[in-house]
């Protein structure tokens, strides 16, 4: 059984989180707090295993809550729902210690199979915050590139598919499991793309591709 205390200041938000929730096998809803001081003091009181953190809250945000909770454990688990898509403050909140960031907007079983992931110690990130973070990495890190390469003639259709699955942040886990390939093998048509592109990393490769009209945004 994993219990979860749930911090977020709007009351009928939390109320219809906590009924979803409950209806959730193995999932105990075990408190609530309507800011990041009252988290802090549920979460020294009741020890939950999980954490459902709002972000931006009255007293103390869920990003600070976050950071002071992660100095008493490393075990808890802190998945931020937030109507907040903004890049720097989902770094932020994952520099603090979340393990997993999700937007409010999500549908209902997004949301269960994100609890379910970081109840069982993975990690979840929905598709928009992949994209923010992809984004934002791209724009701080990324230089130009050849662009004499040709994607569309260079590539693959193989690995044009594994490409338009790097740009929707899948790990080369997810997309080995997705096109039913061995995960050695999507990491060789990673490499592949690299070294026919001069791409330095799978970012610079992403950005190339979106230069070139290969993939859509």
């Amino acid at each position: 059984m994993t219990n979860v205390l749930l911090v977020d200041d709007h009351d009928l938000f939390r109320d219809g989180l906590k009924g979803m929730i409950q209806k959730i096998d193995k999932i105990n809803i075990i408190g609530e707090a309507t800011n990041g001081i009252e988290a802090l003091q549920k979460f020294k009181e009741l020890s939950p295993d999980m954490i459902i953190m709002d972000i931006s809250m009255p007293l103390k945000n869920g990003i600070k809550a976050t950071e002071d909770i992660r100095k008493k454990s490393t075990e808890v688990k802190i998945l931020a729902l937030s109507m907040n898509d903004d890049h720097r403050n989902i770094t932020k909140m994952l520099s603090a210690g979340a393990n997993g960031y999700i937007l409010k907007t999500c549908r209902e079983d997004e949301l269960v199979e994100a609890i379910k992931l970081i109840a069982s110690g993975e990690y979840y990130f929905s598709k928009d915050v992949k994209h923010k973070m992809i984004d934002n990495f791209i724009a701080l890190n990324v230089k130009p590139i050849n662009k004499k390469v040709k994607l569309e003639s260079e590539l693959s259709e193989r690995e044009i598919e594994v490409l338009h699955h790097i740009s929707d942040g899948l790990t080369n886990e997810e997309i080995a499991e997705k096109l039913f390939l061995s995960k050695r093998t999507v990491e060789s048509h990673r490499r592949n793309m690299l070294d026919k592109t001069g791409a330095k990393n799978s970012a610079a490769l992403v950005k190339h591709a979106i230069s070139e009209g290969l993939i859509k945004v």
